[in-house]
């Protein structure tokens, strides 16, 4: 019995033993977390979930379960496929799945999940053309499930996508979560947060809390929710409740209704806050047989700019989108009912500003109806949009119109006129079209547009009239299944225009967001063409476009491009522009102006992540003085800024190639540039070129950071035309010449021309090379060489100028100082100069007022002086006389015709003039008016070339005239030389009180000077003495191969002891003299002038003491030689020499020869030949009173004009000693038949010149 007691005690030890060894196991398990590979129950597990949900569902990757007190399901990955007749293969695909779940809360029946984590989600969610949708499961096992509760902790999805498509509605949404959190229970808050996009590309962030979820499930209560949604530019707060037990869900929006807010951070935010912000009330019922949406919302302020921006950079698949909204049912257009009102109180980010919009929608199983009231840019429009769709076929209508509409806002908002107004007459808008789909009312869609009576002004012509702009008509219409057409008419800036536009039919259009356009403008002096296609930015085309525009005369454009009416250039501008969603391109744009043509290729693209604009530009020839007739004279304001405060230079990869640019008389050759715009600025950027043949090559940069911009500006040259370069930059315009270096180096600063001139400097640097001071006809006046001049301008400091070189062969320095480049800004036509140079031992001084371009206008102060006028004969280019010291000084006026120096004193030695002269600069040649006078002036302060007076080696008289002569003929003739003549002309008067000659007084002289034409007018130069006068006439004319001459003098009984005097020849000589010269000549030099000349000489000389030589006449040196030798006697008194001379083509002949004294009275015949330098003449003497018995022989001359001989011919004195012989019987004859001869010869010395011959 004992034995059988213990059976039952060994039996319960055998079997609890096992059962305690198991659960002891499962216990260490799950105290120690074991993990389980369950990798070979995957497909069981695959099978068992694919019969749950009633479609196939895939398992991969590993499968493992880890055990704890807490369980964890890990599965590598998991699809879910659609049921049959779905577009979309897989309902569900995850990666890498993670599920935890209190298993001793399992195994009391109730299914905690503690977490849920999942990574790389795509759901697809699809509803079917037959109302099904993929997301109703069927299960087969639904009926035997458990009720059993389960209860959710946190949910973590990372990177989930979810796809809806509504095939009956035609509608697809897609939603791209980064992560998805939710975290609540049964009897806990709710708790959700997601972040992601909308459709690839609006970015959105969304909360949100809720009651416990056991109140949806329990519909005792309603439950509450609170929303917070961010979006770029938009934040949405919302309030409300779902009562499930009355079917309805209600809204409320607005800052009072969101706990999630943050508190406001001042102004800015609430500014911000109150922008897109939604306000009012919404109450969806869902409890009747079509869900019905009511309520009032209103945005203050809707800005869409931002959700343009979030667009800009996204993918968009618009046209799958219309092609598939094509598909859509009309009558399923409204799911719902509708009773909504929204206002919106200002719309911006359109081109025009709209306010106070209403729409006011209704829909229900009729329709949609939506009347529609807004103010467009100050513009009340009203209108309404109907959708029938209780009609047979659903019918829509739109329609928009407005009267009498004042434009005056929408002018001044697009053009920036403060005095801008506008008004319209009419204008409406139609569209309408019927069909069961969306796709056939589009296909049936007809539109119209019609509006006219338009006026727009703004601003004012240079008149003061206003600028006035109309429109009479313009029609636009679309009719059903036909190309858009459409025309108008017309006026801008009083300029008639006519409009035409074709265009594609609206299908194709909506198909392919794009529409085939023909557009014509044309205006009688110009006419605009564009053809291409126009696209949607989304749109799987491009839009391309090709434009031209003519013009015959640029002038006629003037009132549209603010170009000069008077040019006459023709303009022609054709090219293709391509748009697509990125990018844009420029190609084969050429423009034709005048004689100037540029290509020009560009496109955008993107660089280093950021948009850049890649163009090359091309011309084969640039005439900038042609282009410059199209510039209008007005002024701009120095104050105006430069570039525009708020200027973003977008980054430009710039390749400009100019073959030729024409600059004036300059021309630029194979010119480059390779620009580089970064960070709003120019990058230094390089270019080169050729001037004149020579190459030159140069740096430019633009900073436009900061207030006030920077700009660098370098440049080198070789050889280049000075000259031109002057003229071009309006400084100085009769200059020629070039410089064998150039070097230019600029430091700008500043955004207004007033800051520029500030605070900018600058250096201009010539190397070598000549410049010319031109005159009319551009003829070189002054010829400078250089060594080295400079032109420096440091900010608010006067621009210099420091010039060395050689002026015609003669040093020559010059510095210049004028006012500061705010001084040139301000003012041009008073910019203070002051001047000096040197050269040759004279100085010259300027200074006072000038205008540009120089040598215009001014007002400077004169001085010249030096110590000898013949110092300056290198630089006149002719032999100056030796007069000085000298100095002249006076001030000078500037004018447009050339210089004034109203009060001019000269100063020579010690004679002093004063009196004025001009030099005017405008004649075909200079002209130079000189008018002087003086109360007296000592002619030996202005001493004759070489004097005579000056020692010299003991010659003969002769030799010693002819010297003489020949040295004043070559003075003359450089002085004279027809180069130098016909350089300028000139007309000089000086008029002097007193004239000395040492201490001789002459009473007063006069003398008149003018050059003309190259021809010299000298006279009447005039001196008048007590009893005497001398004048002069003549006329002088070089050529490049001879030179002709027209002299006159008349001497009347002139006291030639001043003349000896004046020469040095003596002292003690006295006595009168008088002639009467008239002769002409031409000949190849002045030298040589008598040689053919034509004309008469007569003089007569009384002497009270005189010898030979005084004269530089060989004629009257001739018979003062001839008297010693005809009447020797020393008790002899000469009473007078007479020659009256007739000179024809070279050959002078005597008219009257006389010498007569108180014993002898001697006649002379003969002729010379000046072409030969060969004389003869014969003087026959006759005694006075009963002299019998003297010999009276013959004197016969010959020889050369400076070299004469005396002689007798033997039968000359055969025939005197006949007459000595005879004489007694002869003398009585004479003295009965012709007279007894005066002893003071009265009868020839009284009155011996013949009458003057009026002449030059």
């Amino acid at each position: 019995m004992s034995r059988w007691r213990w059976f039952p005690v060994a039996l319960t030890a055998l079997v609890a033993l096992p059962f305690a060894a198991a659960l002891f196991a499962i216990v260490a398990l799950l105290i120690t977390g074991a993990t389980i590979d369950a990798s070979r129950w995957r497909d069981w597990a695959a099978e068992r979930a694919s019969i749950a949900l009633g479609r196939p569902v895939f398992l991969a990757g590993p499968l493992e379960l880890s055990l704890g007190r807490m369980a964890e399901l890990r599965v590598g990955a998991v699809r879910i496929h659609n049921p049959p007749r779905f577009t979309a293969r897989e309902f569900l695909a995850l990666a890498d799945a993670r599920v935890r779940i209190d298993l001793l809360d399992a195994l009391s029946g109730e299914l905690h999940l503690r977490s849920l984590e999942a990574s790389t989600v795509r759901l697809s969610l699809e509803r079917a053309s037959d109302g099904r949708s993929n997301w109703d499961l069927e299960r087969r096992d639904a009926a035997a499930s458990s009720s059993g509760r389960i209860e959710v902790g946190q949910i973590a999805l990372h990177g989930l996508a979810v796809d809806y498509r509504d095939a009956r509605s035609a509608t697809h949404h897609a939603l791209d979560l980064d992560e998805l959190l939710v975290s609540g229970g049964s009897n806990e808050t709710l708790h959700l947060t997601m972040r992601g996009r909308m459709g690839t590309q609006f970015p959105f962030a969304l909360t949100a809390e809720g009651g416990p979820l056991r109140l949806i499930r329990e519909a005792a209560e309603p439950w509450p929710f609170i929303l917070d949604i961010e979006a770029p530019g938009a934040r949405l707060h919302a309030s409300g409740a779902v009562d499930a037990s009355k079917g309805e869900a209600r809204f409320a929006f607005g800052p009072d209704a969101a706990a999630l807010a943050p508190a406001a951070a001042g102004d800015e935010s609430r500014a911000a806050a109150a922008t897109n912000e939604l306000a009012g009330q919404l109450r969806l019922a869902f409890g009747g047989a079509r869900p019905r949406l009511s309520g009032a919302l209103s945005i203050a302020a809707l800005d869409l700019r931002p959700f343009y921006a979030s667009r800009q950079d996204a993918p968009d698949d618009a046209p799958d989108a219309v092609a598939q909204q094509g598909q859509m049912l009309l009558r399923d257009l409204v799911p719902l009912d509708i009773g909504l009102d929204l206002h919106i109180g200002e719309w911006r980010g359109l081109p025009v500003d709209v306010d106070d919009a209403k729409f006011d929608l209704r829909a229900d199983v009729t329709g949609v109806r939506m009347p529609i009231s807004a103010t467009l840019a100050g513009i009340p429009f009203s209108g309404r949009v109907d959708l029938d769709t209780a009609a047979p076929t659903p019918t829509l209508a739109l329609r928009f119109a407005a009267q009498d509409v004042a434009l005056d806002g929408l002018v001044r908002q697009m053009t920036g006129a403060a005095d801008g107004a506008g008004r319209l007459g009419q204008i409406e808008l139609r569209l309408g079209g019927r069909g069961e789909t969306a796709g056939a009312l589009l296909s049936d869609l007809e539109l119209s547009l019609a509006a006219r009576d338009a006026r727009v002004s703004s601003g004012n012509r240079a008149d003061g009239r206003p600028l006035v702009s109309t429109l009479e008509t313009l029609e636009l219409a679309l009719p059903r299944g036909q190309r858009l057409r459409g025309s108008g008419r017309a006026t801008l800036l009083a300029e008639p225009l006519k409009l035409s536009l074709h265009g594609g039919t609206l299908p194709d259009m909506l198909r392919g967001l794009a529409m085939p356009v023909e557009l014509e403008i044309a205006a009688a002096p110009a006419k605009l063409r564009i053809e291409g296609m126009l696209a949607h930015p989304v749109a799987k085309h491009e839009t391309a476009l090709d434009f031209a525009l003519q013009a015959r005369r640029t002038g006629e454009l003037a009132r549209w491009l603010g170009v000069a009416p008077q040019s006459r250039l023709p303009l022609a501008l054709r090219g293709r522009m391509r748009i697509a969603s990125d990018a844009w391109s420029l190609e084969q744009t050429t423009l034709r102006l005048g004689r100037s043509e540029l290509t020009v290729d560009a496109r955008r693209t993107r660089g280093d992540g950021q948009p850049v604009v890649v163009a090359a530009v091309r011309s084969r020839l640039i005439d900038v003085p042609q282009l410059a007739t199209l510039r209008v004279g007005t002024a701009r304001s120095h104050d105006a800024p430069l570039f525009p405060d708020a200027v973003d230079l977008a980054d430009i990869d710039l390749d400009l190639a100019l073959q030729r640019v024409i600059l004036g008389r300059t021309d630029l050759l194979d010119v480059r540039f390779a620009g580089r715009v970064r960070a709003g600025g120019l990058l230094p950027s390089t270019f080169a070129g050729k001037v004149a043949g020579e190459p030159f090559s140069g740096l430019v940069a633009l900073d436009l950071r900061g207030g006030r911009p920077e700009a660098r500006f370098e440049l080198a040259t070789g050889e280049v035309d000075l000259g031109a370069l002057l003229r071009d930059l309006g400084a100085a315009e009769d200059t020629a010449g070039r410089a064998e270096r150039l070097q230019i180096s600029l430091r700008g600063r500043g955004n207004t021309l007033r800051e520029l001139a500030s605070l900018s400097a600058f250096e201009v640097r010539v190397v070598g090379g000549h410049i010319s001071v031109l005159g009319t006809l551009q003829r070189s006046l002054v010829d400078f060489r250089v060594g080295e001049a400079a032109i420096a301008v440091q900010p608010n400091e006067p621009i210099r100028l420091r010039l060395d070189g050689t002026l015609e062969q003669t040093a020559f320095d010059l510095t210049l100082s004028t006012g500061t480049l705010a001084d040139l800004l301000r003012d041009a036509t008073h910019l203070p100069f002051a001047l000096a140079a040197q050269a040759a031992g004279a100085r010259l001084t300027l200074d006072g007022e000038v205008a540009l371009p120089l040598g215009r206008t001014g007002q400077l102060n004169l001085e010249m002086s030096g110590e000898r006028l013949d110092m300056l004969s290198g630089l006149a280019r002719v032999e100056l006389p030796a007069w000085g010291p000298w100095s002249l000084r006076g001030p000078l006026h500037m004018t447009a015709s050339g210089y004034e120096v109203p009060g001019l004193q000269l100063r020579v030695g010690e004679s002093r003039l004063k009196g004025s002269g001009t030099l005017d600069m405008s004649r075909p040649r200079p002209r130079l008016d000189l008018r002087l006078s003086a109360p007296s002036i000592q002619l030996d302060d202005f001493p004759l070339p070489e004097r005579v007076a000056d020692p010299s080696p003991p010659v003969s008289a002769a030799e010693r005239l002819r010297r003489s002569a020949g040295t004043v003929v070559v003075r003359s003739e450089r002085l004279l030389g027809a180069g130098f003549l016909r350089r300028f002309d000139s007309h000089i008067a000086v008029e002097v009180q007193e004239v000395l000659a040492g201490d001789d007084r002459l009473a007063d002289g006069s003398l008149r000077v003018q050059v003309v034409d190259g021809r010299v007018f000298i006279g009447p130069a005039e001196v008048n003495i007590p009893g005497g006068t001398l004048r002069l006439a003549a006329e002088y004319d070089p050529s490049q191969s001879d030179v002709a001459l027209a002299a006159g003098a008349y001497v009347e009984r002139f006291d030639y002891g001043i003349i000896a005097r004046r020469l040095g020849r003596a002292d003690n000589l006295r006595g009168l003299v008088s002639l009467n010269l008239a002769l002409a000549g031409r000949a190849p030099s002045l030298a040589t002038i008598m040689h053919h000349a034509d004309g008469q000489v007569d003089f007569a000389v009384w002497p009270t003491a005189l010898q030979s030589g005084v004269f530089s006449l060989w004629s009257v040196n001739l018979l003062l030689t001839v008297v010693p030798l005809i009447d020797p006697g020393g008790d002899a008194v000469l009473n007078c020499v007479v020659g009256r001379f007739d000179l024809k083509d070279g050959r002078l002949s005597d008219d009257r020869i006389i010498i007569d004294t108180t014993r002898v009275r001697v006649r002379g015949t003969g002729s010379a030949n000046l072409a030969r330098d060969q004389l003869a003449f014969v003087f026959r003497p006759r005694g006075k009173g009963l002299a019998v018995f003297r010999l009276q022989t013959p004197l016969r001359v010959s020889g050369t004009l400076t070299d004469f001989r005396f002689g007798i011919e033997p039968r000359d004195l055969l025939e005197s000693v006949l007459r000595l012989i005879a004489s007694p019987i002869l003398l009585p004859i004479e003295w009965f038949t012709l007279g007894p001869l005066p002893r003071d010869g009265a009868d020839v010395c009284t009155n011996p010149m013949r009458e003057r011959d009026p002449g030059p």
